[in-house]
């Protein structure tokens, strides 16, 4: 390996520059884009940046600037407005006085309802004449076992004054027995359609039977001779109506609380005979009634058997009993219009063994322990 001399090594020139020498022309920087500025939320103003690069912001009530000035008030000078301090665009009301605060225009709340604290709660009473826990007293109550002044009163919470509390001697803390309840239907109220129906003063709409079952339209004499059972609003609660009936037609409803009775009426209602009274306009001909007992059909389905027979005529009306096991809402209707019979009024008097009897319209009673569906 041969070394050159050092004259004849190649050596690194800069140039150099002059004073006099004019500029090179270096990078033109990147212009950065202003940042947008953030929107003001509704009904809030904001006030925009200043940029410390920029000439003073001219002052737009200034002489030479486009926007109107505001109205000036010194010296009584109206401005323009009519003499108002207020500029064009203010929206408050000048024309008269301020409308009242909405709270101002609220109406007063009522009076507190002052609770009756004299006397003495029912519940005490009675657990001091039976020397048991409050809860007990409570259950005797509840019950019906309890009378005050006469009547039976089911509120634990009742006052007590100077009335005479009676227990009855045969009071127990077992639970109620579930009751049936036995109700003559007028036409117009709902007996498991859920159908409105108009009723010549109350109008068009959905009432429902139970509300007639009331302590005021129980039955009298509906207890064998024996003293009446008082309806208790535990009575009430929980009942299932069986057996459906339309709303126009009337008769024998049947409420209940016992669960061997509504699967009877429920699950075996194919098998339940069910009676009706018809009426039906004009007279009916031994054909038509042959027609109604024999031969019908639905689509080729057979319909259920039903044994019609005549029970009066006059009057241009007919009355027809019949008996049909299997029965459901529309259907003795549809038999009539089948054969051309128009109804005027349907009755249900019978369900299986059980007849309405000598119920009157719009009065119930309770099912005795001896009677069977």
């Amino acid at each position: 390996m041969t070394l050159r001399p050092p004259s004849d090594r190649p050596t690194l020139r800069v140039p150099t520059r002059s004073p006099s020498d004019p500029p090179r022309p270096g990078p033109t920087p990147l212009a950065r884009a202003p940042m947008p500025a953030p929107a003001a939320p509704s009904g809030e103003r904001r006030v925009a940046r200043s940029n410390p690069n920029a000439g003073p912001t001219p002052n737009p009530t200034r002489s030479g600037s486009n926007r109107p000035s505001a109205p000036s008030t010194r010296n009584g000078g109206n401005g323009g407005n009519g003499g108002s301090s207020q500029r064009p665009d203010d929206r408050r009301r000048t024309d008269g006085p301020r409308p009242p605060h909405p709270a101002a225009q609220r109406p007063a709340a009522p009076a507190p309802v002052k609770l009756d604290t004299s006397g003495v709660r029912l519940s005490k009473c009675v657990a001091e004449l039976k020397a048991c826990s409050r809860r007990e007293a409570e259950q005797y109550i509840e019950g019906g076992w309890v009378r005050v002044a006469g009547i039976v009163i089911e509120e634990p919470q009742f006052r007590v004054h100077d009335e005479a509390v009676e227990i009855d001697p045969h009071a127990s803390l077992m639970a109620l027995a579930p009751v049936t309840l036995l109700l003559h239907k007028p036409p117009g109220f709902d007996a498991g359609t859920h159908e409105p129906i108009s009723i010549k003063g109350l109008g068009k709409g959905i009432r429902e039977a139970l509300a007639l079952i009331t302590p005021t339209s129980q039955a009298a004499n509906s207890n064998d001779g024996r003293p009446l059972v008082p309806l208790l609003k535990k009575n009430l609660t929980k009942q299932v109506l069986c057996l459906p009936l339309e709303s126009a037609a009337s008769g024998l409803v049947v409420y209940t609380q016992d669960w061997r009775i509504e699967r009877k009426l429920v699950e075996d209602a194919h098998v339940i005979e069910q009676e009706f009274t018809i009426e039906v306009e004009g007279d009916v001909s031994p054909d038509t009634l042959d027609h109604l007992n024999h031969g019908l059909n639905d689509g080729g389905h057979p319909l259920p058997t039903v044994k019609v027979s005549v029970s009066s005529t006059g009057e241009g009306r007919t009355r027809l009993r019949c008996a049909v096991k299997g029965v459901h809402p529309g259907l003795i209707a549809y038999l009539c219009d089948r054969v051309g019979l128009k109804i005027l009024s349907l009755k249900r008097i019978r369900v299986g063994r059980l007849p309405l009897s000598t119920l009157a319209v719009g009065e119930w009673r309770f099912l005795l322990p001896y009677e069977r569906f």
